[in-house]
């Protein structure tokens, strides 16, 4: 049992090393605009453009909408009628997400991406006003879509095939992120930090539940 338990630890902390040392370097990276770091964005929306077309942007901006705030607030009304075990640590993990987020897009103050915003779309979404990275959407969506599979697969799920059920539930949260960048809200590294981020918070609040259920 010790032994498995180090294991776990050791698994852990190597886990928030490679997260950290990660999401340190795409700060520092984008903070001072290296080249490199444009041409990946720049690349990112070119291959967008490349797969564009009016039936993908609309599905885009539907699949962004399941990010939104107001969505999740639905699904989290919704969960805490129905099931107040589940709701709780998605409350309290979505708000940690939705508050790092906020401080670090404060603090950062990265500009969104300039340029025309995708035309002809079926909804009315405005362009954001607030700070570019990291994306919100992505980290937050991440948290609250993993977490809730997660809690699903741990107290209820009885299948097998857990590995295979842990990529599905992913699909939507790195839908959500790619449909950002879809819609020129923003970078791809404003996508992909906001995703590092969001793995932070769930890796430490698995960690740290797992530690809780063996003692």
């Amino acid at each position: 049992m010790d032994k498995k338990i180090n294991n776990t630890t050791l698994k852990y902390l190597l886990t928030q090393i490679i997260l950290f040392s990660f999401l340190i370097f795409l700060i520092i990276s984008v903070s001072f605009n290296f080249d490199f770091i444009n041409k990946i964005n720049n690349l990112a929306f070119k291959f967008c453009d490349l797969i564009r077309s009016n039936f993908i942007n609309n599905f885009m901006l539907i699949i962004t909408y399941l990010g939104e705030a107001l969505t999740l607030v639905i699904i989290l009304i919704f969960i805490l009628i129905f099931n107040k075990k589940l709701a709780f640590p998605l409350i309290s993990l979505t708000a940690l997400s939705t508050i790092i987020n906020y401080s670090l897009k404060n603090i950062l103050q990265i500009s969104r991406p300039t340029g025309e915003f995708v035309s002809n779309l079926i909804f009315n979404y405005p362009f954001p006003s607030s700070y570019s990275f990291p994306s919100g959407h992505s980290q937050t969506s991440l948290v609250f879509y993993f977490l809730l599979g997660f809690l699903f697969l741990k107290n209820y799920y009885k299948g097998k095939h857990t590995k295979l059920y842990l990529f599905l539930i992913s699909i939507l949260p790195l839908s959500i992120g790619f449909s950002r960048i879809m819609l020129g809200v923003h970078y791809f590294t404003d996508v992909l930090s906001g995703f590092v981020i969001g793995l932070i918070i769930l890796t430490n609040f698995i960690y740290f539940s797992y530690k809780i259920n063996e003692n």
